[in-house]
C-alpha cells in the first residue's frame, strides 16, 4: 500500500509532472515518459529519504498524446502512473452522453455562513453541467434559494449527531510558564465530529439506494473541483478514494479522505452496512481512516491524486481563547469529573487598563496576563459571567454553559 512516488500535481497542457520521493532509503531510480510504448522522455534521479525535495519532468505540449505513463523503476520497485491529457479530457466531455451507467453526486454540507453556500452552489452547478444529478443533504436550514431549486434532492435533516464526552471527544492542550515562574496548562475539549461525517455519508447513501443509480459519487461541498475531479467525473471508474492534502499543513498529504469517494451499487450497499456507531466507538480511528479500511475490506483502489478543499473550517481559530474582544484573550475550565470549581485565565492584555470579571456575586481585579485565579465557585452553578474593559461589557454565560470539558493545571 506504501507508495515510494508521490505524484504532487500533474500539468495536461505542459505534460509537467511534479513529484517526491517518499521511500526510506536511498534509491537510484530511472523515470520514463512513455505513450503507446514510445518513450518520449527518460532521465535518471537519485533520491535521498526525507529530504524534503520536489522534482518534476515535462515534455512540452503534445496534441497527439491522450494518455500519459509514467514509470519510475529502481533495483527494488516500479511504480506506473497514468494522466489524462488534454486531448483526453475534450474526447471524455465529447462522448459523456455516451455512458450507460446513471450517476448521482451526493453533496454532504454544513453551511453556516453565505459564503459556504456560494461554494456549495458553484460546485453544485458544476457538478449538474456534466449531466450527472445531484443530491444535496443539509443539517442546516440553506438560506440561497437556488441551491433547493437546482438540485434533484434536497434534503434539509434535523439530525447531527456530534459526539461529546463522555460517548467521544477530542483534548487539546497549549502550555506556558508566566512571568512569575509558574507553568499553566490549558485543556481544551473539543466535540467530536467524525461520526457526524460518517452518518452523513451513511444517510445519503440510503436514501440514493432508494433510486435507480449505478454510481454514487460522494463528496465534501467545498471539495476543490479541479479539472482532475471533472474529468473523473465523466469517466466510468468505480471503487476508489482518494488522498487528501492537509489544509493547514499543504505538504502533508493524507491517505485517505471522505471528501470525493465513487461507489457502484454493491459497494456502496456494503459501505452503508459498515457504518455503525458502536463500530465507530470501538474503534479508536478519524473517519477518514474508516475510508482507509473500506479500501482493504471491499477492494477499493487509492487513487494518486491528492485533493483540496476550499474552506478550511479551523482556519485561523483559536482553541484557547473565548474572547468577544480584541484587547484580551480569555480561557476557562469546567470539567465537573477532574475540578468541579471554575478558574479562568486571561492574557494578552494591557494590565493598565484596569480588566474586570464579574462571575455570580463575586467581582475580581487587579488580573495579571497568565495568572489563573480560582474562583471558588462550582462549575455547574455559574449563572452570571461578565467581563468588564474601560466601559466595555461582554457576557459569557451563555458560552461557558456550553463548554464541553475544560481544564486548566497550574504549579
Amino acid at each position: 500500500m506504501n507508495k515510494n512516488i508521490h505524484i504532487e500535481s500533474f500539468d495536461p497542457e505542459s505534460f509537467k509532472v511534479v513529484f517526491s520521493y517518499t521511500g526510506k532509503g536511498r534509491q537510484d531510480v530511472l523515470a520514463k515518459m512513455t505513450w503507446n510504448e514510445n518513450i518520449l522522455y527518460q532521465t535518471d534521479f537519485s533520491f535521498e529519504p526525507n529530504s524534503g525535495y520536489s522534482f518534476y519532468m515535462s515534455i512540452g505540449h503534445r496534441d497527439d498524446v491522450d494518455t500519459l505513463k509514467v514509470e519510475f523503476k529502481s533495483a527494488d520497485w516500479v511504480e506506473t502512473y497514468e494522466f489524462p491529457t488534454k486531448k483526453q479530457k475534450i474526447d471524455l466531455r465529447t462522448e459523456k452522453l455516451q455512458s450507460n451507467r446513471k450517476k448521482i453526486a451526493l453533496i454532504g454540507s454544513y453551511c453556516d455562513t453565505p459564503e459556504k453556500e456560494e461554494v456549495l452552489l458553484k460546485n453544485l452547478r458544476k457538478v449538474k453541467s456534466t449531466g450527472i444529478d445531484v443530491l444535496v443533504y443539509s443539517p442546516l436550514d440553506l438560506k440561497n434559494p437556488d441551491i433547493a431549486k437546482e438540485a434533484d434532492y434536497y434534503f434539509k435533516t434535523k439530525e447531527n449527531p456530534v459526539l461529546d464526552w463522555p460517548v467521544r471527544a477530542f483534548t487539546m492542550f497549549y502550555e506556558i510558564t508566566n512571568k512569575h515562574g509558574k507553568k499553566i496548562t490549558l485543556h481544551r475539549g473539543i466535540l467530536d465530529y467524525q461520526w457526524a461525517a460518517l452518518y452523513q455519508n451513511k444517510k445519503m447513501a440510503e436514501i440514493a439506494l432508494t433510486f435507480d443509480y449505478d454510481t454514487f459519487i460522494h463528496m465534501i461541498y467545498d471539495v476543490n473541483l479541479d479539472d482532475y475531479l471533472m474529468d473523473q467525473l465523466y469517466r466510468d471508474d468505480v471503487n476508489y478514494v482518494h488522498p487528501r492534502r492537509d489544509p493547514h499543513h499543504p505538504e502533508t498529504i493524507w491517505e485517505t479522505t471522505l471528501h470525493f469517494m465513487v461507489f457502484d451499487r454493491e459497494t456502496m450497499k456494503r459501505i452503508v452496512d459498515d457504518i455503525i456507531l458502536q463500530k465507530f466507538l470501538d474503534n479508536d480511528w478519524v473517519a477518514e481512516r474508516h475510508a482507509l479500511q473500506w479500501v482493504y475490506d471491499h477492494n477499493l483502489t487509492i487513487s494518486t491524486y491528492p485533493i483540496k478543499d476550499e474552506v478550511f473550517y479551523w482556519k485561523d481559530y483559536d482553541f484557547y481563547d473565548y474572547s468577544k474582544n480584541s484587547k484580551y484573550k480569555m480561557f476557562w475550565s469546567k470539567n465537573l469529573d477532574a475540578d468541579p470549581m471554575m478558574k479562568f485565565v486571561i492574557y494578552n492584555f494591557d494590565e493598565s487598563l484596569g480588566i474586570q470579571v464579574k462571575i455570580n456575586d463575586k467581582t475580581f481585579n487587579d488580573l495579571e496576563n497568565w495568572v489563573y485565579v480560582d474562583t471558588g465557585i462550582r462549575s455547574d452553578e455559574v449563572y452570571l459571567f461578565e467581563v468588564y474593559l474601560a466601559k466595555e461589557k461582554q457576557e459569557y454565560l451563555e458560552e461557558y454553559k456550553s463548554t464541553s470539558r475544560n481544564t486548566i493545571y497550574y504549579s
